[in-house]
């Protein structure tokens, strides 16, 4: 059978060039995944090797390690900036500025000075507002701390060495965790006990600092 084609000149008929049939049955054989795709099936792709996986899970616990650190320094001075509402107290000037250590050069015009103060008091009541700060950037810290952990993987073939570092970073963190939720019944109001909340603030600021031993061990761990 003659396969004819409608020539745009006329009513005149020519057969297919054999060129173009010759390049399209070559196409195809070429790219078998073009008669599947057109034959409503789906093209296979390449599993990844054992070994692209693992590089994926190092870099991505690699980066929460980092990322990791520098939450803990963002809820270290939350708690910081806790202590210091918690600490406020009304000051008065009682003497004349003092020159302070180190000993300025001379003809500098930006002198270290300080002035002689004495404290009045107690400690003034927290101010709402810097609390309902601090707190809400705390609770962000530990929701992110959470995040970071979840995402550290360990090798089978690094299980046992990082056993004792990743239960001490656990440990550490279900304390800090426990911690802010005691800070946040004493902080809710509408009273607030200075004391009970400086207390709490120090102890997540010190929880905080001991993270930085089995942290360290982990992050030589992936190193390795």
């Amino acid at each position: 059978m003659k396969i004819l084609q409608h020539s745009p000149q006329g009513n005149r008929y020519s057969r297919p060039r054999k060129s173009l049939i010759i390049a399209a049955f070559s196409l195809l054989i070429a790219n078998p995944l073009l008669v599947r795709a057109s034959d409503g099936g789906s093209a296979a792709t390449p599993s990844a090797s054992p070994g692209s996986v693992e590089k994926s899970q190092l870099s991505q616990s690699a980066i929460a390690l980092k990322d990791m650190r520098d939450v803990l320094r963002r809820l270290h001075r939350a708690a910081l900036d806790l202590i210091s509402e918690v600490e406020q107290r009304d000051m008065v000037v009682v003497g004349q500025p003092e020159l302070i250590q180190p000993i300025p050069s001379k003809g500098d015009p930006h002198p270290g000075t300080m002035e002689e103060m004495i404290t009045l008091g107690d400690a003034l009541p927290p101010r709402k507002k810097w609390l309902d700060i601090t707190m809400s950037e705390i609770e962000k810290m530990v929701a992110l701390l959470k995040q970071e952990r979840a995402a550290i993987e360990i090798q089978p073939d690094k299980q046992t060495a990082a056993a004792a570092p990743l239960k001490e970073l656990d440990d550490l963190l279900t304390n800090i965790d426990s911690q802010v939720n005691q800070l946040k019944t004493l902080t809710a109001g509408p009273k607030y006990e200075n004391i009970a909340i400086g207390k709490q603030g120090l102890a997540i600021f010190e929880e905080t600092r001991k993270v930085e031993k089995p942290w360290k061990e982990l992050v030589q761990l992936f190193k390795k």
